[in-house]
């Protein structure tokens, strides 16, 4: 690891270290039964998660419960459940076990992440324009935690910053912005209903969960189909040329010295641009 990475890592679990004293310092709960609800909603809800192509990150559906407590609760309440609900999420019915250096990472980056986010919903106006405050909440809460997790990626592997946000995270932006629909309206059933009408969102989002999983499942299905395909031309056109160079002796091996060339020629083209941003 670099020193830029150690630095930046660093950097990001002292901040979150000081938003999580910080809220916790200021503890209270006014409504205990309405928020041990919550995180009996919420917790349960990480491991209903997706799994993002190319990267080990997740997508879970505790995230629309998140921002349900900026609405219904104070910040040091919002930020302890954020915090639990990462941990169930990055320990629980995962593929991979991350380290405690990630683990740790991943806790301060949410307490960043939130604390950026709920600051946000109250400058905005909270309880006056819902639908409003939560989208822009969500917006920050979104850029902040996908950028600091591509940063973390592009200092350690040494790789574009834009490069990796865009192909890996920008695509989860519509699902940011329907989450903070969800749970805008949760949080209006809630005060014309009461707030056991939480509760009913559990189900809504597994399902919903499930349609994404089953959309990327095929997303992912199709893209390996295609590669196959595209394989299998490449080694029908080489078969092709290797029986025609076999009764050409003067073009002997061109077919390799093309394909070296080409990709030669290819990864300086894609390599040139990526200078701009680093």
């Amino acid at each position: 690891m670099g020193t830029y990475a150690k630095v930046y890592i660093g950097a990001i679990t002292a901040g979150g270290m000081v938003c999580f004293a910080h809220a916790m310092a200021g503890w209270s709960c006014r409504h205990p039964l309405q928020y041990l609800c919550l995180l009996a909603v919420a917790l349960p809800s990480s491991a209903l998660k997706v799994f993002l192509p190319g990267v080990t990150g997740t997508m879970p559906v505790s995230y629309v419960f998140v921002l349900l407590g900026m609405l219904d609760f104070s910040y040091p309440e919002t930020v302890l459940l954020a915090c639990l609900a990462m941990i169930v999420q990055s320990l629980w019915r995962t593929r991979y076990h991350p380290k405690l250096l990630h683990l740790w990472f991943n806790l301060a980056n949410t307490a960043i992440t939130l604390s950026l986010g709920f600051g946000t919903y109250r400058l905005i106006g909270g309880q006056g324009q819902v639908p409003f405050s939560v989208a822009i909440a969500a917006i920050v809460y979104f850029l902040t935690n996908s950028l600091s997790a591509a940063a973390v990626v592009a200092v350690t592997e040494g790789k574009s910053l834009r490069k990796i946000w865009h192909e890996w995270y920008l695509w989860i932006f519509p699902y940011c912005l329907v989450g903070g629909g969800v749970a805008a309206l949760i949080g209006i059933c809630n005060r014309r209903f009461g707030w056991e009408t939480t509760l009913l969102a559990l189900p809504i989002l597994y399902a919903f969960s499930r349609s994404y999983r089953l959309f990327l499942g095929r997303l992912e299905s199709e893209k390996n189909h295609a590669q196959e395909m595209a394989n299998l031309h490449l080694r029908t056109i080489e078969a092709l040329a290797l029986a025609i160079e076999a009764k050409d002796h003067t073009t002997h091996a061109h077919l390799q010295r093309v394909q070296i060339y080409a990709v030669e020629l290819a990864g300086v083209y894609c390599e040139g641009p990526e200078q701009n941003y680093k």
